[in-house]
Protein backbone atom coordinates (compact mmCIF):
# COMPACT_ATOMS: atom_id res chain seq x y z
CA UNK A 1 0.00 0.00 0.00
CA UNK A 2 1.36 3.39 -1.22
CA UNK A 3 -1.25 6.01 -0.22
CA UNK A 4 -4.81 6.33 1.11
CA UNK A 5 -6.82 8.91 1.93
CA UNK A 6 -10.24 9.02 2.80
CA UNK A 7 -12.14 11.87 0.27
CA UNK A 8 -15.87 11.78 1.29
CA UNK A 9 -18.61 10.78 3.64
CA UNK A 10 -22.14 10.11 2.94
CA UNK A 11 -25.23 8.95 4.11
CA UNK A 12 -28.10 7.50 2.24
CA UNK A 13 -31.25 8.22 2.31
CA UNK A 14 -32.30 6.65 6.03
CA UNK A 15 -28.70 7.43 7.35
CA UNK A 16 -27.45 6.75 10.89
CA UNK A 17 -29.23 8.51 13.56
CA UNK A 18 -30.25 11.70 12.39
CA UNK A 19 -27.57 12.36 9.98
CA UNK A 20 -29.13 11.20 6.20
CA UNK A 21 -28.71 12.16 2.74
CA UNK A 22 -25.69 14.50 2.27
CA UNK A 23 -22.01 13.92 1.61
CA UNK A 24 -19.15 15.76 3.16
CA UNK A 25 -15.91 15.94 1.35
CA UNK A 26 -12.63 15.55 3.45
CA UNK A 27 -10.03 17.47 2.15
CA UNK A 28 -6.52 16.55 2.17
CA UNK A 29 -5.20 17.64 6.08
CA UNK A 30 -7.39 19.50 7.99
CA UNK A 31 -10.97 18.90 8.09
CA UNK A 32 -13.26 20.94 10.47
CA UNK A 33 -16.78 20.15 11.38
CA UNK A 34 -18.94 22.27 12.96
CA UNK A 35 -22.52 23.41 13.53
CA UNK A 36 -25.00 23.39 16.96
CA UNK A 37 -24.56 20.98 19.69
CA UNK A 38 -26.52 17.36 19.12
CA UNK A 39 -26.23 18.29 15.04
CA UNK A 40 -24.47 15.00 15.05
CA UNK A 41 -20.73 16.21 14.76
CA UNK A 42 -19.51 13.66 17.14
CA UNK A 43 -21.35 10.74 15.48
CA UNK A 44 -19.69 11.47 12.23
CA UNK A 45 -16.01 11.57 13.82
CA UNK A 46 -17.15 8.31 15.30
CA UNK A 47 -18.37 6.91 12.20
CA UNK A 48 -14.87 8.20 10.32
CA UNK A 49 -12.90 6.57 13.80
CA UNK A 50 -14.58 3.45 13.27
CA UNK A 51 -14.09 2.47 9.74
CA UNK A 52 -9.96 2.82 9.51
CA UNK A 53 -7.36 1.90 11.75
CA UNK A 54 -4.36 -1.37 12.14
CA UNK A 55 -4.50 -3.94 14.47
CA UNK A 56 -1.04 -5.43 14.99
CA UNK A 57 0.20 -5.04 18.54
CA UNK A 58 3.81 -4.77 17.33
CA UNK A 59 2.74 -1.25 16.77
CA UNK A 60 1.26 0.56 19.89
CA UNK A 61 0.87 4.37 20.14
CA UNK A 62 1.70 6.42 22.96
CA UNK A 63 -1.64 5.79 24.81
CA UNK A 64 -0.86 1.66 24.57
CA UNK A 65 -3.26 1.28 22.10
CA UNK A 66 -3.54 0.12 18.79
CA UNK A 67 -3.42 2.54 16.31
CA UNK A 68 -7.67 2.39 15.70
CA UNK A 69 -10.79 3.24 17.31
CA UNK A 70 -14.31 0.91 17.74
CA UNK A 71 -17.51 3.36 17.54
CA UNK A 72 -19.33 0.94 20.25
CA UNK A 73 -16.54 1.69 23.09
CA UNK A 74 -16.62 5.67 21.85
CA UNK A 75 -20.38 6.23 21.94
CA UNK A 76 -23.60 4.65 23.19
CA UNK A 77 -25.25 2.87 20.69
CA UNK A 78 -29.24 1.23 22.01
CA UNK A 79 -30.69 -1.83 20.79
CA UNK A 80 -33.34 0.31 19.38
CA UNK A 81 -31.05 1.85 17.12
CA UNK A 82 -30.68 -1.57 14.90
CA UNK A 83 -33.26 -1.75 12.23
CA UNK A 84 -34.51 -4.83 10.37
CA UNK A 85 -32.11 -6.00 7.79
CA UNK A 86 -32.58 -4.50 4.37
CA UNK A 87 -34.52 -1.50 6.70
CA UNK A 88 -30.81 -0.41 7.69
CA UNK A 89 -29.47 3.16 7.12
CA UNK A 90 -26.03 3.51 6.30
CA UNK A 91 -22.65 5.84 5.74
CA UNK A 92 -20.67 5.31 3.02
CA UNK A 93 -16.99 6.32 3.13
CA UNK A 94 -15.06 6.40 0.02
CA UNK A 95 -11.65 6.01 -0.12
CA UNK A 96 -8.88 7.27 -2.71
CA UNK A 97 -5.88 4.55 -2.48
CA UNK A 98 -2.66 4.36 -4.24
CA UNK A 99 -1.33 0.53 -4.26
CA UNK A 100 0.48 -2.69 -6.63
CA UNK A 101 -2.20 -5.30 -8.34
CA UNK A 102 -0.23 -8.47 -7.66
CA UNK A 103 1.80 -8.56 -10.83
CA UNK A 104 3.71 -5.78 -9.29
CA UNK A 105 1.96 -3.16 -11.03
CA UNK A 106 0.85 0.52 -9.65
CA UNK A 107 -2.55 1.34 -9.51
CA UNK A 108 -5.08 3.59 -8.48
CA UNK A 109 -8.71 2.68 -6.64
CA UNK A 110 -11.47 4.66 -5.41
CA UNK A 111 -12.87 2.21 -2.82
CA UNK A 112 -15.94 2.53 -0.40
CA UNK A 113 -17.00 1.14 2.92
CA UNK A 114 -20.22 1.32 4.00
CA UNK A 115 -21.32 1.00 7.65
CA UNK A 116 -24.80 0.37 9.89
CA UNK A 117 -25.51 0.01 13.27
CA UNK A 118 -25.50 -4.53 13.94
CA UNK A 119 -25.94 -6.51 16.65
CA UNK A 120 -22.84 -6.92 18.00
CA UNK A 121 -21.07 -11.14 17.99
CA UNK A 122 -18.60 -10.61 19.82
CA UNK A 123 -17.96 -10.91 23.93
CA UNK A 124 -16.02 -7.60 24.43
CA UNK A 125 -19.08 -5.33 24.81
CA UNK A 126 -23.18 -6.18 24.56
CA UNK A 127 -23.34 -2.79 22.85
CA UNK A 128 -24.53 -2.44 19.58
CA UNK A 129 -22.06 -1.63 16.73
CA UNK A 130 -20.95 -0.40 13.37
CA UNK A 131 -18.98 -2.61 10.93
CA UNK A 132 -17.36 -0.92 7.73
CA UNK A 133 -18.14 -3.50 4.65
CA UNK A 134 -16.36 -3.04 1.42
CA UNK A 135 -18.91 -2.61 -1.10
CA UNK A 136 -16.48 -4.61 -3.90
CA UNK A 137 -15.37 -7.53 -2.48
CA UNK A 138 -13.52 -8.59 -4.86
CA UNK A 139 -11.97 -5.04 -5.30
CA UNK A 140 -11.01 -5.04 -1.58
CA UNK A 141 -9.15 -8.50 -2.18
CA UNK A 142 -7.43 -7.06 -5.03
CA UNK A 143 -5.79 -3.98 -3.87
CA UNK A 144 -5.16 -6.25 -0.32
CA UNK A 145 -7.57 -4.90 2.47
CA UNK A 146 -8.99 -8.50 3.38
CA UNK A 147 -12.27 -10.09 2.65
CA UNK A 148 -14.31 -6.99 2.58
CA UNK A 149 -15.29 -6.85 6.52
CA UNK A 150 -13.10 -4.94 8.86
CA UNK A 151 -11.10 -1.59 8.74
CA UNK A 152 -9.33 0.44 6.14
CA UNK A 153 -5.48 -0.09 6.96
CA UNK A 154 -4.78 3.49 7.83
CA UNK A 155 -3.28 3.58 11.58
CA UNK A 156 -6.04 6.25 13.06
CA UNK A 157 -6.33 7.33 16.59
CA UNK A 158 -9.27 8.89 18.26
CA UNK A 159 -9.43 11.88 20.99
CA UNK A 160 -12.52 12.26 22.71
CA UNK A 161 -13.72 14.65 25.55
CA UNK A 162 -12.20 12.09 28.41
CA UNK A 163 -8.56 13.97 27.61
CA UNK A 164 -10.32 16.85 29.14
CA UNK A 165 -11.53 15.28 32.92
CA UNK A 166 -9.90 17.08 35.31
CA UNK A 167 -7.18 15.07 36.95
CA UNK A 168 -8.23 16.57 40.60
CA UNK A 169 -11.49 14.79 40.23
CA UNK A 170 -9.42 11.56 40.42
CA UNK A 171 -8.70 9.64 43.39
CA UNK A 172 -5.00 9.39 44.23
CA UNK A 173 -5.45 5.80 43.90
CA UNK A 174 -6.05 5.99 40.29
CA UNK A 175 -3.82 8.37 39.43
CA UNK A 176 -0.41 6.74 37.87
CA UNK A 177 2.84 9.43 37.29
CA UNK A 178 6.33 8.47 35.98
CA UNK A 179 9.23 9.28 34.54
CA UNK A 180 9.45 7.51 30.99
CA UNK A 181 12.73 6.23 31.12
CA UNK A 182 12.04 4.33 27.73
CA UNK A 183 10.99 6.39 25.44
CA UNK A 184 12.74 7.14 22.05
CA UNK A 185 15.14 10.81 22.29
CA UNK A 186 13.45 11.97 19.05
CA UNK A 187 10.09 11.73 20.58
CA UNK A 188 11.02 13.19 24.00
CA UNK A 189 12.37 16.55 21.81
CA UNK A 190 9.33 16.02 20.08
CA UNK A 191 7.09 16.62 22.64
CA UNK A 192 8.86 19.29 24.19
CA UNK A 193 9.18 21.22 21.19
CA UNK A 194 5.77 20.97 19.83
CA UNK A 195 3.81 21.75 23.21
CA UNK A 196 5.89 24.82 23.29
CA UNK A 197 4.76 26.11 20.07
CA UNK A 198 1.11 25.48 21.51
CA UNK A 199 1.33 27.19 24.78
CA UNK A 200 4.69 28.02 26.33
CA UNK A 201 5.95 26.71 29.17
CA UNK A 202 8.85 26.50 31.95
CA UNK A 203 10.45 22.91 31.41
CA UNK A 204 12.98 21.45 34.08
CA UNK A 205 14.56 19.22 31.66
CA UNK A 206 13.73 18.94 27.78
CA UNK A 207 14.64 15.20 28.07
CA UNK A 208 12.24 14.21 30.46
CA UNK A 209 8.65 13.21 29.81
CA UNK A 210 6.24 12.54 32.47
CA UNK A 211 3.26 9.64 31.96
CA UNK A 212 -0.15 10.16 33.59
CA UNK A 213 -3.02 7.27 33.62
CA UNK A 214 -5.92 7.13 35.15
CA UNK A 215 -7.30 3.81 36.02
CA UNK A 216 -10.91 3.00 35.20
CA UNK A 217 -10.84 5.67 32.65
CA UNK A 218 -9.46 6.20 28.82
CA UNK A 219 -7.75 9.53 29.76
CA UNK A 220 -3.81 9.28 28.93
CA UNK A 221 -1.46 11.34 27.57
CA UNK A 222 2.58 12.18 27.69
CA UNK A 223 3.79 15.50 29.50
CA UNK A 224 6.60 17.68 29.19
CA UNK A 225 8.39 18.01 32.89
CA UNK A 226 7.71 21.26 34.05
CA UNK A 227 8.54 23.19 36.89
CA UNK A 228 5.74 22.25 38.93
CA UNK A 229 3.74 18.86 39.75
CA UNK A 230 2.31 18.20 35.85
CA UNK A 231 -0.84 16.64 38.04
CA UNK A 232 -1.57 20.30 38.53
CA UNK A 233 -1.23 21.52 34.98
CA UNK A 234 -4.61 23.20 33.47
CA UNK A 235 -7.47 21.69 31.67
CA UNK A 236 -6.41 23.57 28.33
CA UNK A 237 -2.40 22.18 29.17
CA UNK A 238 -3.92 18.76 29.67
CA UNK A 239 -6.03 18.79 26.66
CA UNK A 240 -2.85 19.84 24.79
CA UNK A 241 -0.70 17.08 26.21
CA UNK A 242 -2.95 13.99 24.79
CA UNK A 243 -2.88 16.06 21.36
CA UNK A 244 0.81 16.35 21.40
CA UNK A 245 1.01 12.33 22.46
CA UNK A 246 -1.16 11.94 19.49
CA UNK A 247 1.06 13.27 17.08
CA UNK A 248 4.41 11.96 19.11
CA UNK A 249 2.86 8.52 18.61
CA UNK A 250 2.46 8.87 14.59
CA UNK A 251 6.18 10.17 14.28
CA UNK A 252 7.08 7.59 16.29
CA UNK A 253 5.29 5.00 13.84
CA UNK A 254 6.44 6.59 10.94
CA UNK A 255 9.97 5.96 11.98
CA UNK A 256 9.19 2.85 13.37
CA UNK A 257 7.16 1.70 9.75
CA UNK A 258 10.11 3.75 7.58
CA UNK A 259 9.26 3.32 3.69
CA UNK A 260 6.38 1.43 4.81
CA UNK A 261 4.50 4.04 6.85
CA UNK A 262 1.97 5.65 4.59
CA UNK A 263 0.40 8.35 7.02
CA UNK A 264 -2.92 8.22 8.80
CA UNK A 265 -6.07 9.64 10.12
CA UNK A 266 -6.61 11.78 13.46
CA UNK A 267 -9.53 12.65 15.21
CA UNK A 268 -10.49 15.36 17.76
CA UNK A 269 -13.50 16.31 19.54
CA UNK A 270 -13.89 19.62 20.34
CA UNK A 271 -10.25 20.97 19.44
CA UNK A 272 -10.27 24.01 21.13
CA UNK A 273 -11.59 22.63 24.09
CA UNK A 274 -9.54 24.53 27.30
CA UNK A 275 -7.66 26.80 25.09
CA UNK A 276 -6.99 30.47 24.80
CA UNK A 277 -7.57 31.96 21.17
CA UNK A 278 -4.18 32.83 20.69
CA UNK A 279 -2.97 28.71 21.84
CA UNK A 280 -6.30 27.64 19.46
CA UNK A 281 -4.41 29.70 16.54
CA UNK A 282 -1.13 27.87 17.23
CA UNK A 283 -2.43 24.67 17.51
CA UNK A 284 -3.98 25.07 14.03
CA UNK A 285 -0.48 25.68 12.86
CA UNK A 286 0.98 23.06 14.59
CA UNK A 287 -1.46 20.87 12.94
CA UNK A 288 -0.74 22.30 9.38
CA UNK A 289 3.10 21.59 9.46
CA UNK A 290 2.47 18.23 11.23
CA UNK A 291 -0.49 16.86 9.19
CA UNK A 292 1.94 17.41 6.37
CA UNK A 293 5.17 16.02 7.49
CA UNK A 294 3.49 13.16 9.07
CA UNK A 295 1.03 12.52 6.33
CA UNK A 296 -2.27 12.76 8.38
CA UNK A 297 -5.72 14.15 7.28
CA UNK A 298 -7.12 15.46 10.66
CA UNK A 299 -10.28 15.43 11.05
CA UNK A 300 -12.12 17.45 14.05
CA UNK A 301 -15.12 19.37 15.74
CA UNK A 302 -15.38 23.06 16.83
CA UNK A 303 -17.56 25.74 18.02
CA UNK A 304 -14.59 27.99 17.96
CA UNK A 305 -15.36 30.97 15.13
CA UNK A 306 -10.97 31.51 15.72
CA UNK A 307 -10.53 28.10 14.53
CA UNK A 308 -13.03 28.65 11.90
CA UNK A 309 -11.91 31.64 10.27
CA UNK A 310 -8.23 30.80 10.18
CA UNK A 311 -9.33 27.78 8.26
CA UNK A 312 -12.08 29.27 6.20
CA UNK A 313 -9.34 31.81 5.25
CA UNK A 314 -6.36 28.94 4.17
CA UNK A 315 -9.55 26.93 2.06
CA UNK A 316 -10.47 30.61 0.36
CA UNK A 317 -6.30 31.09 0.16
CA UNK A 318 -5.78 27.53 -0.96
CA UNK A 319 -8.34 27.28 -3.24
CA UNK A 320 -6.99 30.23 -5.75
CA UNK A 321 -4.26 27.94 -6.79
CA UNK A 322 -4.94 23.70 -6.32
CA UNK A 323 -7.58 21.93 -4.64
CA UNK A 324 -7.97 23.26 -1.04
CA UNK A 325 -5.53 20.99 1.80
CA UNK A 326 -8.20 22.26 4.45
CA UNK A 327 -11.77 22.91 4.77
CA UNK A 328 -14.69 23.86 7.07
CA UNK A 329 -17.72 22.03 6.54
CA UNK A 330 -20.59 23.28 8.55
CA UNK A 331 -24.09 21.54 9.16
CA UNK A 332 -27.02 23.34 9.82
CA UNK A 333 -30.77 22.31 11.30
CA UNK A 334 -30.83 20.30 14.13
CA UNK A 335 -34.03 18.71 13.08
CA UNK A 336 -32.07 17.79 9.47
CA UNK A 337 -28.64 18.44 9.42
CA UNK A 338 -27.57 19.43 5.69
CA UNK A 339 -24.00 21.24 5.20
CA UNK A 340 -23.95 24.68 4.75
CA UNK A 341 -23.29 25.33 0.72
CA UNK A 342 -20.67 27.80 -0.10
CA UNK A 343 -19.97 28.47 4.13
CA UNK A 344 -18.77 32.03 4.74
CA UNK A 345 -17.41 33.38 8.21
CA UNK A 346 -20.52 35.91 8.59
CA UNK A 347 -22.89 33.27 7.15
CA UNK A 348 -21.88 30.64 9.79
CA UNK A 349 -21.78 33.00 12.97
CA UNK A 350 -25.61 34.37 12.04
CA UNK A 351 -26.13 30.69 12.33
CA UNK A 352 -24.62 29.82 15.25
CA UNK A 353 -25.89 33.28 17.14
CA UNK A 354 -29.44 32.20 15.28
CA UNK A 355 -28.84 35.87 13.86
CA UNK A 356 -30.46 37.03 11.07
CA UNK A 357 -28.23 39.89 10.54
CA UNK A 358 -27.57 40.73 6.92
CA UNK A 359 -24.82 39.50 5.34
CA UNK A 360 -22.68 41.53 3.47
CA UNK A 361 -23.03 40.87 0.21
CA UNK A 362 -20.44 39.98 -1.95
CA UNK A 363 -19.31 40.53 -5.75
CA UNK A 364 -21.57 38.58 -8.34
CA UNK A 365 -19.30 36.02 -9.72
CA UNK A 366 -19.15 36.39 -13.72
CA UNK A 367 -19.93 33.93 -16.09
CA UNK A 368 -19.03 33.93 -19.22
CA UNK A 369 -20.51 32.12 -22.33
CA UNK A 370 -19.66 31.95 -26.03
CA UNK A 371 -23.05 33.11 -27.26
CA UNK A 372 -26.91 33.77 -26.01
CA UNK A 373 -27.98 30.30 -26.90
CA UNK A 374 -25.39 28.47 -24.67
CA UNK A 375 -26.34 31.11 -21.92
CA UNK A 376 -30.02 30.01 -22.51
CA UNK A 377 -29.07 26.76 -22.18
CA UNK A 378 -27.73 26.92 -18.91
CA UNK A 379 -30.49 28.43 -17.56
CA UNK A 380 -32.59 26.07 -18.32
CA UNK A 381 -30.20 23.59 -16.96
CA UNK A 382 -30.05 25.39 -13.24
CA UNK A 383 -34.02 25.32 -13.53
CA UNK A 384 -34.03 21.54 -13.93
CA UNK A 385 -31.45 21.28 -11.49
CA UNK A 386 -33.59 23.46 -9.15
CA UNK A 387 -30.86 25.51 -8.24
CA UNK A 388 -32.98 28.77 -8.11
CA UNK A 389 -31.52 30.69 -5.15
CA UNK A 390 -27.75 31.79 -6.46
CA UNK A 391 -27.44 33.17 -2.39
CA UNK A 392 -28.18 30.29 -0.83
CA UNK A 393 -27.20 27.81 -3.45
CA UNK A 394 -23.57 29.21 -4.74
CA UNK A 395 -23.03 31.84 -1.83
CA UNK A 396 -22.79 34.31 -4.34
CA UNK A 397 -25.36 36.05 -7.53
CA UNK A 398 -24.24 34.71 -10.70
CA UNK A 399 -23.85 37.75 -13.65
CA UNK A 400 -23.97 35.21 -17.05
CA UNK A 401 -22.37 37.46 -19.51
CA UNK A 402 -22.81 36.41 -23.39
CA UNK A 403 -19.35 37.31 -24.95
CA UNK A 404 -20.49 36.62 -28.55
CA UNK A 405 -16.93 35.58 -29.20
CA UNK A 406 -15.45 31.96 -29.98
CA UNK A 407 -14.01 29.62 -27.55
CA UNK A 408 -10.60 29.93 -29.69
CA UNK A 409 -11.32 33.58 -28.33
CA UNK A 410 -12.24 33.43 -24.81
CA UNK A 411 -9.39 30.75 -24.48
CA UNK A 412 -7.11 33.41 -25.71
CA UNK A 413 -8.48 35.99 -22.93
CA UNK A 414 -8.13 33.47 -20.32
CA UNK A 415 -4.09 33.31 -21.46
CA UNK A 416 -3.42 36.53 -21.93
CA UNK A 417 -5.49 38.59 -19.09
CA UNK A 418 -5.53 37.49 -15.84
CA UNK A 419 -9.00 39.10 -15.13
CA UNK A 420 -10.21 36.10 -16.57
CA UNK A 421 -8.75 33.60 -14.22
CA UNK A 422 -11.18 34.90 -11.79
CA UNK A 423 -14.32 34.59 -13.48
CA UNK A 424 -16.04 31.40 -14.90
CA UNK A 425 -15.87 30.45 -18.89
CA UNK A 426 -18.31 28.43 -19.88
CA UNK A 427 -17.53 26.60 -23.40
CA UNK A 428 -19.89 24.69 -25.70
CA UNK A 429 -19.74 20.86 -25.72
CA UNK A 430 -17.51 20.99 -28.99
CA UNK A 431 -14.66 21.91 -27.09
CA UNK A 432 -13.77 18.51 -26.45
CA UNK A 433 -13.10 17.76 -30.50
CA UNK A 434 -10.43 20.42 -30.87
CA UNK A 435 -7.62 18.49 -29.34
CA UNK A 436 -6.06 22.21 -29.84
CA UNK A 437 -7.28 23.82 -27.11
CA UNK A 438 -8.27 20.94 -24.65
CA UNK A 439 -5.02 19.69 -22.94
CA UNK A 440 -5.60 23.80 -21.79
CA UNK A 441 -9.00 23.97 -21.29
CA UNK A 442 -8.89 21.07 -18.71
CA UNK A 443 -5.70 22.11 -16.83
CA UNK A 444 -7.77 25.49 -15.91
CA UNK A 445 -9.99 25.53 -12.89
CA UNK A 446 -11.97 28.33 -13.90
CA UNK A 447 -13.05 26.64 -17.24
CA UNK A 448 -15.84 23.79 -17.98
CA UNK A 449 -17.65 22.64 -20.95
CA UNK A 450 -21.70 22.49 -21.29
CA UNK A 451 -23.22 18.74 -20.53
CA UNK A 452 -23.25 16.95 -24.05
CA UNK A 453 -25.78 14.58 -25.30
CA UNK A 454 -25.69 10.83 -24.06
CA UNK A 455 -25.58 9.70 -27.55
CA UNK A 456 -22.21 11.19 -28.80
CA UNK A 457 -19.67 9.25 -29.16
CA UNK A 458 -15.65 10.51 -30.10
CA UNK A 459 -16.81 10.44 -33.89
CA UNK A 460 -19.93 12.94 -32.99
CA UNK A 461 -18.76 16.31 -35.33
CA UNK A 462 -18.37 19.26 -33.40
CA UNK A 463 -21.33 21.54 -35.02
CA UNK A 464 -24.36 19.02 -33.59
CA UNK A 465 -22.63 19.71 -29.97
CA UNK A 466 -23.63 22.96 -29.70
CA UNK A 467 -26.84 24.28 -27.81
CA UNK A 468 -28.99 24.41 -30.66
CA UNK A 469 -28.05 21.28 -32.56
CA UNK A 470 -28.54 18.93 -29.63
CA UNK A 471 -32.29 20.78 -28.91
CA UNK A 472 -32.80 20.23 -32.81
CA UNK A 473 -32.12 17.18 -33.03
CA UNK A 474 -33.48 15.90 -29.85
CA UNK A 475 -37.19 17.11 -30.84
CA UNK A 476 -36.80 15.96 -34.32
CA UNK A 477 -35.96 12.16 -32.77
CA UNK A 478 -38.69 12.35 -31.16
CA UNK A 479 -40.59 12.89 -34.18
CA UNK A 480 -39.22 9.94 -36.24
CA UNK A 481 -39.69 7.81 -33.63
CA UNK A 482 -43.33 9.16 -32.69
CA UNK A 483 -44.20 5.55 -31.38
CA UNK A 484 -41.31 5.13 -29.32
CA UNK A 485 -41.82 8.27 -27.57
CA UNK A 486 -45.82 8.21 -26.92
CA UNK A 487 -45.41 9.18 -23.18
CA UNK A 488 -42.98 12.08 -24.37
CA UNK A 489 -46.29 13.46 -27.14
CA UNK A 490 -48.68 12.71 -24.46
CA UNK A 491 -47.14 15.36 -21.72
CA UNK A 492 -45.93 18.03 -24.63
CA UNK A 493 -48.34 20.73 -25.31
CA UNK A 494 -47.77 20.30 -28.73
CA UNK A 495 -48.89 17.81 -30.87
CA UNK A 496 -46.57 16.10 -33.64
CA UNK A 497 -48.23 17.83 -36.50
CA UNK A 498 -47.42 21.14 -35.32
CA UNK A 499 -43.89 21.03 -34.22
CA UNK A 500 -43.11 19.27 -37.69
CA UNK A 501 -44.62 22.16 -39.80
CA UNK A 502 -44.14 25.27 -37.28
CA UNK A 503 -40.48 24.22 -35.43
CA UNK A 504 -38.45 21.70 -37.34
CA UNK A 505 -38.57 23.50 -40.68
CA UNK A 506 -35.28 22.75 -41.73
CA UNK A 507 -33.16 20.85 -43.94
CA UNK A 508 -30.77 18.41 -43.07
CA UNK A 509 -27.70 20.73 -44.50
CA UNK A 510 -28.73 23.97 -42.47
CA UNK A 511 -27.43 21.77 -39.44
CA UNK A 512 -23.92 22.59 -40.00
CA UNK A 513 -24.82 26.58 -40.86
CA UNK A 514 -24.34 28.18 -37.65
CA UNK A 515 -26.49 31.09 -38.74
CA UNK A 516 -29.17 29.32 -39.46
CA UNK A 517 -29.27 27.49 -36.40
CA UNK A 518 -28.78 29.96 -34.19
CA UNK A 519 -31.52 32.06 -35.67
CA UNK A 520 -33.56 28.78 -35.62
CA UNK A 521 -32.84 29.03 -31.64
CA UNK A 522 -33.76 32.20 -31.15
CA UNK A 523 -36.88 31.69 -32.96
CA UNK A 524 -38.77 29.52 -31.18
CA UNK A 525 -37.20 30.13 -27.51
CA UNK A 526 -40.86 30.27 -26.46
CA UNK A 527 -41.81 27.12 -27.73
CA UNK A 528 -39.10 25.73 -25.75
CA UNK A 529 -40.61 27.89 -22.54
CA UNK A 530 -43.75 26.00 -23.26
CA UNK A 531 -42.72 22.95 -23.70
CA UNK A 532 -39.94 22.65 -21.64
CA UNK A 533 -38.16 21.04 -23.86
CA UNK A 534 -34.77 21.79 -22.26
CA UNK A 535 -35.50 20.58 -18.56
CA UNK A 536 -36.86 16.99 -20.70
CA UNK A 537 -33.46 17.28 -22.62
CA UNK A 538 -32.09 17.57 -19.38
CA UNK A 539 -34.07 14.86 -17.42
CA UNK A 540 -32.66 11.89 -20.08
CA UNK A 541 -29.42 13.09 -20.01
CA UNK A 542 -28.83 13.39 -16.12
CA UNK A 543 -25.62 11.68 -15.86
CA UNK A 544 -24.02 14.40 -17.97
CA UNK A 545 -25.58 17.12 -16.37
CA UNK A 546 -25.13 16.24 -12.99
CA UNK A 547 -21.21 15.60 -13.81
CA UNK A 548 -21.64 19.32 -15.25
CA UNK A 549 -23.04 20.29 -11.99
CA UNK A 550 -20.38 18.78 -10.25
CA UNK A 551 -17.56 20.70 -11.92
CA UNK A 552 -19.48 23.37 -11.65
CA UNK A 553 -19.40 23.60 -8.30
CA UNK A 554 -15.75 22.88 -8.08
CA UNK A 555 -15.03 26.33 -10.00
CA UNK A 556 -16.97 27.83 -8.06
CA UNK A 557 -15.40 26.69 -4.94
CA UNK A 558 -11.96 27.45 -6.64
CA UNK A 559 -12.88 31.10 -7.31
CA UNK A 560 -14.10 31.84 -3.15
Amino acid sequence: MKYIKLSKLSFDEIGIRKLKNFSIPITERITLIAGHNAIGKSTILGIIANSSGIKSADYKSYFEKTYQSKFEELFYLDDSEILPPGHRGHAILTYYIETQNKEGFDFCAIHKKKCNISKNTTLSTIRPRLIPRSEDREQSEEIGIGAGDGKIPLPTIYLGMSRMTPIGEFEDADISKKILKNMDDEDKRFIHEIFNKIIRINSVSASEVIDHDFKGSKKRSKVPNMDFNTLSISLGQDSVSAIVTALASFNKLKRELKEAYIGGILVIDEIESGLHPKAQMNLIEVLKKQGRDLKLQIMATTHSLTIIKSVLKDQEDQSKFEEPKDSVVYLQDTRMPRPMPFPTYEKIKNDMLLSIEEVKDLPSIKVYFEDKEACFFFEKIMKYLNLKDELIEFGRSLKLTSASLGCDVLIKLNKADDYFKNVVIILDNDIVTKSTYLEYVLSQKNILTLPGDKSFTPSTPPYLRNPENIIYSYLNDKLKNYYDNLDFWENCKYTSDYVEQNILKLNQSDMSNNEIMKKWFNTNTTHFDNMEIIEKWCAENDSSVQKFKQEFFEVLAHLH
